[in-house]
């Protein structure tokens, strides 16, 4: 069984806890970008086990990247926990609007025909 088969196993184990939240949202965040959060969000409630399989996981995304059981477990978890995609869908159209400000603070102070 490759590590992504044991993140599953790991959440159905622990459901509901914030070891198997976590589980979902380092899944999530290499399954789809758009979908990331923090490794530090992802893992500070992880015991020895949690820790051992997301450096597991990790190093198994950074040697193979991307393959089709990730796609399996990263749909299955997307499917499984729709609060943590909306979460990181509110996060990232926050994150855009801080930006979108930023740029528009930019602009005006350095180059005032672009606002």
């Amino acid at each position: 069984m490759t590590p992504y088969k044991d993140a599953i196993n790991f959440i159905h184990r622990y459901p509901g806890t914030g070891s198997s939240i976590g589980m979902a949202k380092l899944i999530l965040s290499i399954y789809n970008p758009i979908h990331s959060f923090g490794f530090a969000d992802c893992v500070r409630s992880f015991d020895k086990e949690g820790c051992k399989l997301a450096e597991h996981i990790v190093t198994l995304y950074m040697v193979n990247g991307e393959d089709d059981e990730l796609r399996e477990v990263g749909y299955e978890i997307y499917k499984k926990f729709p609060s943590l995609v909306e979460l990181s869908n509110a996060a990232d159209k926050a994150k855009a609007e801080v930006d979108r400000h930023w740029r528009i603070q930019y602009n005006a102070r350095h180059d005032p025909e672009l606002t």
